[in-house]
């Protein structure tokens, strides 16, 4: 491998590896091997329901996310380090679908099967943005990435594996009380 070649850059989940050249974000994922606490703060807060809290949904619940299983970002990962044409290119990975945040709350209570009220407050984060999904483009015409499973598959896999794990303290209050005072939260 040529000296220029060593350096791959991954972005990943809030971590830094250094590869080679190749820098790549991810949207929102889910999966058994990831924690809890990375899980997007755009999701609605699955401890909320197992705890059998409310949801409280901001905006109008039609704020959309592109969300994508652990399995495909490794997938994608894996093809951007194993592809020549990868070296010093920039790709957004993940699912190349929008879901609206209403949906995947929707999704969770039913998957769950723990009745809570859903509550679309109006209310949002300063500088959140309205939608925010992957152009896939890139990365399959230089790597051949593509998607294999799709949102109901992923969440309906996520929530089986929740369903293995001890509930967790639902901190949303605290998490709103901590954006209200740094000015975030309307």
């Amino acid at each position: 491998m040529n000296q220029h070649k060593t350096c791959r850059r991954i972005v990943c989940i809030n971590i830094i590896i250094e590869l080679a050249y190749v820098d790549s974000t991810f949207p929102s994922m889910a999966g058994s091997a990831l924690p809890r606490a990375d899980i997007s703060a755009s999701t609605p807060n699955f401890s909320r329901i197992k705890n059998r809290h409310g949801l409280s949904i901001f905006e109008d619940g039609k704020e959309s996310r592109d969300f994508i299983f652990i399995d495909d970002v490794v997938d994608a990962t894996t093809l951007a380090l194993t592809h020549d044409d990868a070296n010093g290119e920039i790709f957004g990975i993940g699912a190349g679908v929008a879901t609206d945040v209403l949906t995947v709350a929707k999704t969770l209570v039913e998957n769950y099967g723990i009745s809570v009220p859903i509550k679309v407050t109006g209310a949002f984060r300063m500088g959140d943005i309205r939608h925010n999904y992957a152009d896939l483009t890139k990365a399959e015409r230089l790597i051949g990435f593509k998607p294999s499973i799709q949102f109901s598959e992923g969440i309906n896999r996520f929530t089986n594996w929740v369903d293995t794990q001890a509930v967790q303290k639902d901190n949303y209050d605290l998490s709103i009380a901590q954006l209200k005072e740094r000015g975030l939260f309307k």
